[in-house]
């Protein structure tokens, strides 16, 4: 990783006692350049922001990453995407939708 791709701001919001935090993105689908994530309030001081903002970079990169995917938002989003590619038949979609949703049943069980 690059520094740029590491980069964040913390803002002091209340003198010791408040920050604002976001950290800077590379460009990606949504993004055609750099652009910042939304901010986050940590209440604390520096120290817990700097190290809260350490641990909102993770999180963005596991985000990003697909490491916190949970098995029905995989299959809901391989369910729309097979769907935008239309080189399946509607039947199918249906079809296989109906076990997705079976399975995400007796997943939250």
């Amino acid at each position: 990783m690059t520094k740029r791709e590491t980069s964040g701001q913390i803002t002091e919001l209340e003198r010791g006692r408040k920050y604002s935090i976001r950290v800077r993105l590379a460009p990606d689908n949504e993004h055609k350049s750099w652009h910042w994530s939304k901010s986050r309030k940590v209440y604390g001081n520096k120290a817990e922001a700097t190290a809260a903002m350490v641990a909102y970079k993770q999180e963005l990169e596991d985000e990003r990453s697909g490491k916190n995917v949970t098995v029905a938002e995989y299959a809901d989003m391989f369910q729309s995407n097979r769907k935008a590619l239309g080189t399946v038949s509607v039947l199918t979609i249906e079809r296989e939708q109906h076990e997705i949703d079976r399975i995400k049943n007796i997943l939250e069980r």
